[in-house]
């Protein structure tokens, strides 16, 4: 009974997270010891990045509109904070939405970018499979139906110029290969 009273105290003392990171796939998620990590946790919500707080024994977690943190208490097991990481990290992807066009501007967020109307042709496709590999030849189709024929040399110069175009937002347009491009969605800069 001592020895069990004994071990309690140890863990509430003891506010770092004892966590095998590897048993959790973290997905992008940021782990972070709440109150101890505040700063780190102000960065990262202006980052728009997700969170998951551990939380001390006897801390009040921080509660917020923010739907790319959540919290649970120090010492959590690792399903608990694998489902916790899986649902930030979908929230993370559901952003994706956030990313408009309306005429030749991009918008994200607050944050909008000017682009040329070939640039803005292009962005259409990959905006709607982000994270994931686009044929080269689904944007030239795309080009090719705006009124285009290039060539893949073409085709390669435009996707970089749309890189540095959409970089301010966050975005980043990957030549995974002379057959496929990705957009990647990154924190806003």
């Amino acid at each position: 009974m001592r020895s069990d009273i004994a071990s309690v105290r140890a863990q509430n003392c003891d506010p770092a997270p004892s966590l095998d990171q590897a048993e959790v796939q973290l997905d992008g998620v940021v782990l972070l010891r709440w109150p101890e990590d505040h700063a780190e946790r102000a960065a990262l919500e202006r980052a728009q990045r997700p969170r998951l707080l551990l939380v001390a024994p006897g801390a009040i977690p921080p509660l917020g509109p923010d739907i790319l943190e959540d919290w649970t208490r120090a010492q959590p097991d690792s399903a608990e904070v694998a489902a916790r990481v899986a649902t930030l990290s979908r929230r993370s992807r559901s952003l994706i939405h956030d990313i408009r066009q309306s005429g030749r501007r991009l918008h994200r967020g607050a944050h909008h970018v000017a682009l040329t109307a070939t640039q803005c042709v292009i962005i259409g496709p990959l905006v709607h499979v982000a994270g994931h590999p686009v044929p080269r030849a689904l944007v030239a189709e795309a080009l090719t139906v705006a009124g285009t024929t290039p060539s893949p040399a073409a085709v390669r110069s435009l996707l970089v110029r749309l890189d540095r175009a959409v970089a301010p937002l966050g975005l980043r347009v990957w030549l995974l290969s002379a057959d496929a491009v990705m957009l990647e969605i990154l924190p806003i800069p």
